[in-house]
């Protein structure tokens, strides 16, 4: 058997009193809810659960990790072809007015979000495309685009 420290404040104390009366866990007395045994209950649902109740709940998991970074390095990426426009509004117009609409939109995404690419990844592989925007590229063999 494990001994298991517990320090509350009002607000989880309200809450194990909430848990108590619903679950019908009386004091001694039966008189009023039964903050310990709710904790007690609340304890026993973990373990039936798996849930590891030492784990810090502000850590994300490995794949949480990945996927959150890579999002955040499409995010530049989704807001310049959204600032470009579509593609036959491209095609339709003179090679200097597509330099120069590209670097205004190159230029609007450093405004709004240039500082992603300050930014260190730990779970995934970057590289910089040829105007300098972080990607997370992934080889033709691996990938499940096809």
């Amino acid at each position: 058997m494990a001994q298991i420290g517990l320090r509350y404040d009002k607000k989880v104390e309200a809450y194990l009193k909430e848990v108590a009366n619903k679950n019908d866990l009386l004091n001694a007395s039966n008189t009023e809810p039964s903050v310990g045994l709710a904790a007690k209950e609340i304890i026993k649902w973990c373990m039936k659960n798996k849930v590891d109740i030492s784990k810090n709940i502000d850590d994300f998991e490995p794949d949480t990790k990945k996927m959150i970074e890579q999002i955040h390095v499409a995010i530049p990426h989704i807001l310049m072809l959204g600032r470009m426009n579509l593609q036959p509004l491209i095609d339709a117009t003179p090679d200097d007015k597509v330099r120069e609409d590209r670097a205004k939109a190159v230029e609007y995404v450093n405004n709004t979000c240039g500082a992603f690419q300050n930014i260190h990844y730990e779970n995934i592989r970057v590289s910089l495309n040829h105007i300098g925007m972080k990607q997370a590229p992934e080889s033709k063999e691996t990938t499940q685009w096809k």
